[in-house]
């Protein structure tokens, strides 16, 4: 019996030198300490090295102006940023991290414009963008070059207020939802001559794609109601207001409210529509 045994192990092959193996722990933390370093890279990504990457793939028109940018794509600022037109002098920016965890990327967006600011967050997801919570309060005297582009210089005065509660867009770039106020305080234009409105209201709300507001005004010396429409993929605007002026309102206001067609027993009608 000890022969065979014997026998037994002169036959087996000798025995191979073991290769070490990192087990499933090695590569599990090897595998944390990348995502690690990769997300520490994002996080600290500078906000203007990741504009000039994004420049190459943008078609942006060429009246766009970005002026200095500081921070991180997470947590950062520009200055001089819009159009030679309307530019805004700073521009603030707040991205939450843990909301790319369910598909989204949020934000909180701040703006300084002159004397005026606005203020929003932004939900970016895969069915489109949501504008949450917007609000802010804007001079009229910047937005005189576009009220130029509907008849001759007029110079605008006073100041902007929106509150917006959401505007939803989706994918195509279509409007599915729209909830907010406008407001013109102190509104006032001057084309010939000087002339008071006082407040205009409006309130936004969506329908088959197109932007719709109805019209109404404080109690100044402009009288306002109706309604208007913009459709943004047409490029039309439609106007249908009925206007008047109350006691005291300046004569120059009273008169070129003559002018766009007869005093009915509720107001003057004024219709307007167009391209843009």
């Amino acid at each position: 019996m000890i022969r065979r045994l014997r026998q037994r192990l002169r036959r087996r092959p000798p025995a191979r030198p073991r290769r070490w193996l990192p087990g499933r722990r090695v590569w599990a933390f090897s595998l944390l300490g990348i995502v690690a370093y990769l997300a520490f890279l994002v996080a600290h990504w500078p906000a203007a090295h990741a504009w000039s990457l994004a420049e190459r793939y943008l078609t942006l028109p060429p009246e766009v102006q970005v002026g200095t940018l500081d921070g991180t794509v997470w947590d950062g600022r520009g200055i001089q940023v819009g159009t030679s037109a309307l530019q805004a002098e700073r521009i603030s920016w707040q991205v939450r991290p843990a909301a790319l965890l369910t598909g989204r990327l949020e934000a909180a967006v701040e703006g300084s414009l002159g004397d005026g600011f606005a203020e929003a967050r932004l939900v970016a997801a895969p069915g489109g963008l949501t504008v949450r919570d917007a609000s802010g309060s804007l001079p009229a005297a910047p937005w005189s070059r576009l009220a130029a582009q509907f008849g001759e210089e007029i110079l605008l005065e006073g100041t902007f207020a929106f509150a917006i509660d959401v505007v939803e867009v989706d994918r195509n770039g279509r409007l599915e939802r729209v909830d907010g106020r406008l407001a013109w305080h102190d509104a006032a234009v001057t084309v010939d001559q000087y002339a008071e409105l006082g407040g205009l209201t409006t309130q936004l709300r969506a329908e088959d794609g197109a932007l719709l507001g109805e019209l109404g005004d404080t109690g100044g010396p402009l009288q306002l109601g109706g309604k208007w429409r913009l459709d943004p993929a047409a490029g039309r605007y439609e106007l249908d207001a009925v206007v008047d002026t109350r006691e005291g309102a300046a004569e120059i206001l009273t008169r070129t409210l003559e002018m766009a067609g007869p005093r009915q027993d509720d107001g003057i009608h004024v219709g307007i529509e167009g391209t843009l």
